[in-house]
């Protein structure tokens, strides 16, 4: 993935929520209007894997969901749980590109289709690649912005921060 395609690239420390994580792997995928669609796979030494995707400059928590807790959808519906989550998109996306690790669940595809529920709860996806044994489902959560930072860019935000309280403590002299 050359050039300046992603916001972070193999190997470069990340913050997500003031938590550095090394990206170990990303993948660059194009939907069919054009749009492109990055996913990163985060880690450090002692937890679990975090799987970021970004799309249009804004970030998204995938957070899968065990293949006992998915329920086979009926119809625009699916259900987990007690919660339903009714179909609003569909995206059909081609792998363009692969770095470094993927998720230990995702087969090599080069086609993804991804279906988008909505719910009470939330927003879940459910994915299927050729080849796979079963769809993915993941909960989708969006990031506010400025929670997925670059190593500068938490750098700087450290240094305004105390910029800001120095600030505040000669006001209140």
């Amino acid at each position: 993935m050359a050039g300046k395609v992603t916001t972070f690239m193999l190997d470069e420390t990340v913050f997500y929520s003031g938590r550095p994580l090394r990206v170990a792997g990303m993948t660059l995928m194009q939907g069919a209007s054009g749009q492109r669609t990055i996913r990163y796979l985060l880690e450090d030494a002692s937890g679990a894997p975090i799987l970021l995707e970004e799309g249009d400059g804004r970030f998204a928590l995938l957070r899968p969901l065990p293949a006992g807790a998915q329920a086979p959808p009926a119809g625009n519906v699916v259900s987990i749980g007690m919660e339903k989550y009714t179909l609003v998109g569909v995206r059909k996306l081609t792998l363009l590109a692969a770095e470094g690790k993927a998720p230990a669940s995702r087969p090599q595809a080069s086609l993804l289709l991804s279906g988008i529920f909505e719910g009470e709860a939330g927003t879940l996806m459910r994915e299927i690649a050729p080849g796979a044994e079963a769809p993915l489902v993941y909960l989708v959560k969006t990031l506010d912005p400025g929670s997925v930072l670059s190593a500068a860019q938490h750098k700087e935000a450290g240094k305004s921060a105390r910029r800001a309280a120095g600030d505040r403590a000669q006001e209140q002299d």
